[in-house]
């Protein structure tokens, strides 16, 4: 798993012919490449404005994990760093918006998983300062819940080296872990139960803690939603392979 896996949270689609509503349809029948042409092509007119710039950042995010799941981190950083200036930029025009925090908190937990030691727990510290700094301006945010429960999962898989890192630079890691990741999973389930990617990480921090019926459960409706993104996609796939080889273990 990566220290924050890419969760982005959708915006109203545009209803009109304009091609801001062509990109989002491309967006939405999970082109990512098509939509962020159209996206780029906007942003020369009004490189300013809200929505604009966070379809901006999920985009060119969500098109770095496709390529990063297909050919590797080196042909997926720069649309990796593209996708952090974006939600940059986000939070120093919107810096109210809980959306723009949490742009931040997912870009950079992106990067984060491309880097080694030192880096990935600097990044790492910054990825829960953002997503807090999303729920102090929304507590029923469900993203940036999610966003924090991924990463007090996660900051538990650290090896001995990044721990070392984190203490000899930055004063340790934040306390992490499974119950904590639970409770903002489960905070993040009860705000919005539609997502894949709650469900399907509740399962996968379930299995951490070996309580089967409920990863089980989790899976089941991982595969059973509709999918708003090409890593809810990917996800949904991992749900089924894993139910599978539940199953099999079973038997």
């Amino acid at each position: 798993m990566s220290l924050l896996a890419p969760v982005w949270a959708p915006v109203a689609a545009a209803q009109d012919d304009t091609p801001l509503a062509q990109a989002d349809s491309l967006y939405a029948a999970f082109d990512n490449a098509g939509a962020l042409e159209i996206y780029e092509e906007l942003y020369e007119r009004d490189s300013t404005d809200f929505e604009l710039l966070y379809r901006l950042s999920r985009t060119a995010g969500d098109l770095a994990k496709d390529i990063l799941a297909e050919e590797g981190a080196k042909a997926a950083r720069p649309l990796m760093e593209a996708s952090v200036d974006y939600a940059e930029r986000l939070r120093r025009l919107h810096p109210d918006r809980p959306e723009s925090w949490f742009q931040l908190a997912v870009t950079w937990g992106t990067l984060a998983q491309t880097e080694d030691g030192r880096d990935k727990v600097r990044l790492g510290r910054e990825v829960e300062e953002f997503a807090k700094q999303a729920i102090r301006r929304d507590p029923n945010y469900a993203y940036a819940h999610l966003a924090l429960g991924i990463f007090y999962r996660e900051v538990g898989d650290l090896n001995w080296i990044q721990r070392t890192f984190a203490n000899t630079f930055y004063g340790g890691l934040p306390e992490g872990g499974l119950d904590k990741a639970l409770k903002e999973l489960r905070t993040a389930l009860e705000l919005d139960p539609t997502l894949v990617m709650t469900h399907y990480e509740l399962a996968v921090t379930y299995l951490a803690v070996d309580d089967m019926p409920m990863a089980r459960y989790h899976l089941g409706r991982a595969t059973s939603l509709t999918p708003i993104n090409t890593e809810e996609l990917r996800q949904q796939a991992q749900a089924a392979r894993l139910l599978q080889e539940l199953e099999n273990d079973d038997g």
